[in-house]
């Protein structure tokens, strides 16, 4: 039996199960199953700690199917901040700070900054890369808003759809797409509230999630690009919470960023068998 480091990190709600011991590849696999369970941990999503690239950074993280995670890297940079505390209690009490972090499925370090706001709880700010395509697609006589990030392509559809109908839409939509990038998003977004369904290509896994921070990226680099707009600042309203997203355009280059609050929930050992 082996143990791991594990800590559980919520941001707005997309609960994130974030293994700090080194792990192989082939146990990866089995971690995820068995912390994703509702019996175990129930977390939405796991990411793990991997060993700094060829470009200096604070925390390198992996997703479980190797794709991009605007939440995992912000859970990460509040990890930093908690554990920072924790040793040096009392050093720059309630000051803003800094870490940069890297992510599976994206090229480039994201410089995050973290507020505390109490013990176990952070305002925390990062920034996303930008998409590769920007487009619409039509699939079975229904429009979606098609933006492809190197790690995960998000699929919006703006159109109302009952939810007693989105799980079958979604299964379809998975179906049709099948594995054209590592993970994809079919995001319900109603100029308001997001409601995000990601599939794991690598694992195979489709959650429904309560927050998604590409995918709250994703619909707001849409409406900019869809409303012609140079500046937007666009608070997106998901189960689990806030996130807030912030937009511009300067000459002809675009930054987009995401923002919301972030709790260290627990911290333990995981057991594999």
């Amino acid at each position: 039996m082996k143990s791991f480091h594990f800590v559980k990190i919520n941001p707005s709600g997309n609960t994130t199960g974030l293994i700090l011991d080194e792990t192989a590849l082939k146990e990866r696999s089995a971690l995820a199953h068995q912390m994703m369970s509702p019996a175990s941990l129930g977390v939405e999503q796991i990411a793990f700690a991997d060993l700094p690239g060829p470009e200096p950074c604070d925390f390198s993280l992996s997703m479980m199917g190797g794709e991009f995670c605007g939440n995992a890297v912000r859970s990460a940079a509040a990890w930093m901040a908690f554990d920072r505390r924790r040793w040096q209690p009392g050093k720059d009490e309630g000051e803003p700070l800094s870490y940069s972090v890297t992510c599976s499925g994206a090229d480039g370090i994201f410089l995050c900054r973290v507020k505390p706001i109490d013990k176990c709880r952070f305002y925390v700010s990062a920034p996303l890369p930008l998409p590769q395509t920007v487009r619409v697609e039509i699939i079975e006589g229904r429009h979606w808003g098609y933006v492809e990030f190197k790690g995960i392509t998000h699929y919006i559809c703006t159109e109302p759809v009952n939810e007693t109908d989105r799980f079958c839409i979604v299964k379809n939509m998975i179906h049709k797409i099948g594995d054209r990038s590592q993970a994809a998003g079919i995001l319900f977004w109603d100029r308001v509230n997001l409601d995000p369904w990601v599939y794991v290509a690598q694992t195979d896994t489709l959650c429904r999630e309560t927050s998604c921070g590409s995918g709250s990226a994703a619909v707001g680099v849409w409406t900019a690009r869809s409303s012609e707009k140079k500046k937007l600042e666009i608070p997106v309203h998901q189960k689990g919470g806030l996130i807030q997203v912030s937009y511009f355009c300067e000459n002809r280059k675009e930054h987009i960023s995401i923002s919301g609050e972030v709790r260290i929930e627990a911290e333990g050992i995981v057991y594999l068998e």
